[in-house]
């Protein structure tokens, strides 16, 4: 088996992940990396079109925006992940696309590799937990990561008693708001694109229901979390302080698009955080809520799993050599700092 890292380990951002035997290939994730008109995945235009199955962990553009590259390369199958992952991503390429053209620059590729992406659903084929045929000789096992909305871990297995190969796809522990990371039963994610701006950049906001209901946001309190939001809304008003109707429509992404986009000040968003009651008597609730692991956190996954070989990913590659260095020290074995174009055979 082999790990090929066509972009994530070593760096923040782009994370992409070919993993393969002689017979079969599968790919877990393909984002971008926000550096000037944007860093895109390693990917080998020869492989692309052999691939046996694509997963993807979440919606977050360095998860995500590269998809769009294997369909015009030739991948013809679907991309597994979950319903509300997938309905957030057209907001995501949207931005996406606006962030590209502000920088003067085009995409690698068009609208209609983008409308090629066909999704299967994990929760339609196995419950959280349970092994999945997601094509030939390919078992996947999924559950919450409590990253993001949507987002999950997942093991895979390539071939017939081949070693399980375990994705954390940002994983972080589910302590407060597990009933967020997974989201409402019968919610349309399309209506709520929850994004992370840089730290200190402002808070994110989005609503879970309208008429009247409740409303979730998120955004950055620190380094590794954020804060999630639950409010009991009475009535909305855009950020720019218009009413937004949403009591006479009755339409649930009234009072998304009344809380999306960081908050600026003097905003709608921004006055329900700070005085809840001066906008028509809202409860309103903050949580710290850890959204990226720290050493703790990683320490505590690599004594639950046990693992044989682990490749830390999500930031630059001074601070992985540190951290598997000073987890040496401590007695795990078989941690591996590799970078974009990189490979780990085991």
């Amino acid at each position: 088996m082999q790990l090929d890292i066509w972009g994530g380990a070593g760096e923040h951002g782009r994370s992409s992940y070919l993993l393969h035997n002689d017979r079969i290939g599968v790919l877990l994730d393909c984002g971008v990396k926000k550096t000037g008109a944007g860093q895109y995945p390693l990917v080998d235009p020869n492989v692309i079109p052999r691939l046996n199955a694509v997963f993807l962990s979440h919606a977050h553009e360095d998860h995500s925006m590269a998809l769009p590259l294997l369909y015009k390369h030739g991948y013809r199958g679907v991309v597994w992940t979950t319903r509300a992952t997938a309905q957030q991503l057209d907001t995501y390429f949207a931005s996406w696309k606006k962030y590209v053209r502000g920088q003067s620059a085009e995409l690698p590729y068009g609208d209609e590799d983008v409308k090629a992406i066909r999704f299967a659903y994990l929760e339609d084929a196995g419950a959280s937990g349970e092994w999945i045929d997601a094509a030939p000789h390919v078992k996947v096992c999924w559950g919450r990561s409590g990253h993001l909305v949507g987002s999950v871990w997942m093991m895979l297995e390539l071939g017939d008693g081949g070693p399980a190969c375990r994705f954390g796809g940002d994983r972080c522990r589910l302590r407060h708001g597990r009933r967020g990371a997974a989201g409402p039963a019968g919610t349309d994610w399309r209506k709520l694109p929850l994004r992370f701006p840089p730290s200190g950049a402002g808070r994110t906001c989005s609503s879970g229901r309208g008429n009247g209901g409740s409303a979730v946001a998120a955004g950055p309190s620190g380094a590794g979390s954020c804060e999630w939001l639950g409010a009991d809304l009475g009535r909305a008003r855009r950020a720019d302080g218009a009413r937004s109707g949403m009591a006479e429509r009755g339409r649930a992404d009234a009072a998304a698009r009344s809380l999306d986009n960081r908050l600026a000040a003097g905003s709608f968003g921004q006055r329900l955080l700070d005085e809840p009651e001066s906008e028509g008597g809202c409860s309103v609730e903050a949580i710290r809520y850890k959204v990226h692991q720290g050493v703790t956190d990683v320490r505590r996954m690599l004594r639950a799993f046990g693992s044989r070989q682990s490749v830390p990913v999500h930031t630059g590659r001074s601070a992985t050599d540190a951290l598997c260095a000073a987890l040496a020290a401590e007695g795990f074995a078989g941690l591996h700092s590799l970078g974009p174009g990189e490979a780990l055979r085991f």
